[in-house]
């Protein structure tokens, strides 16, 4: 399936900040030293440090370390979405590929360094990161799932509906899985999570949403034809 998606995440990660050698060093450093020592108690002379540059290259690239971690959720978004297309690319038919990319999407939002270790330290600090001031990474999330399924539409493997509803359900859940991942059902295993998606998250794509003004047309009931006025009774005198 082919996207645009890549060049998106790629104007807005690699853009600026991250185009040279020196910003991946910067960030590189930054995931180690959240690693160690937290996003709160990482100093930017530490980063700085270990990245080999002055610390006025972190000012003058990021800003200040609110900077840094904005562009780490970016790279690390854009990462996982390339992990997310590996996996589809595999898959036999339309639902293998949505079912393989949902295991993927799990899986990398669980083992990503940067996430891993900033939800086991600071878990407050990433609740108002990615909620409060997640709306960059969903809109991300919400355009590639869109854009893959408008792939599928053109290939003829969905029907026609308006994307958007759908994506934004699906990316949504992955942002509460990543936040929340154990609930009343298990998703620890990869099994699980691809029996889960067949059952679930491909039907879903493949029917679209029952709202959809494509689909529902057809199934709505016809409106119900006005009620008879009543007849008034004469008055009989007599």
């Amino acid at each position: 399936m082919t996207s645009p998606l890549p060049a998106l995440v790629t104007a807005l990660v690699r853009s600026g900040e991250l185009a040279d050698e020196i910003g991946e060093r910067i960030l590189d450093a930054a995931v180690e030293e959240f690693r160690r020592s937290g996003v709160r108690g990482a100093s930017l002379d530490a980063i700085a440090k270990r990245a080999r540059i002055g610390r006025v290259t972190i000012y003058r690239r990021f800003g200040d370390k609110n900077g840094l971690v904005r562009a780490l959720t970016l790279r690390e978004s854009g990462r996982i979405i390339s992990e997310v297309e590996e996996a589809a690319a595999r898959g036999k038919d339309v639902g293998d590929r949505f079912a393989r990319g949902f295991v993927a999407m799990l899986h990398a939002t669980r083992t990503r360094p940067f996430f891993k270790s900033w939800l086991k330290r600071e878990p407050d600090d990433v609740l108002r990161n990615l909620t409060l001031g997640g709306e960059m990474m969903m809109r991300l999330g919400i355009a590639f799932i869109a854009q893959q399924i408008r792939d599928a539409q053109r290939a003829g493997e969905l029907p026609p509906y308006d994307p958007q509803p759908t994506a934004e359900i699906l990316a949504r859940f992955a942002h509460s899985l990543m936040l929340t991942p154990k609930g009343g059902i298990s998703l620890e295993e990869e099994q699980e999570s691809y029996r889960f998606a067949r059952a679930y998250i491909v039907p879903l794509i493949t029917h679209g949403p029952a709202g959809t003004p494509e689909l529902s047309a057809a199934a709505a009931p016809a409106p119900a034809a006005p009620a008879a006025p009543a007849r008034r009774r004469r008055r009989t005198t007599r």
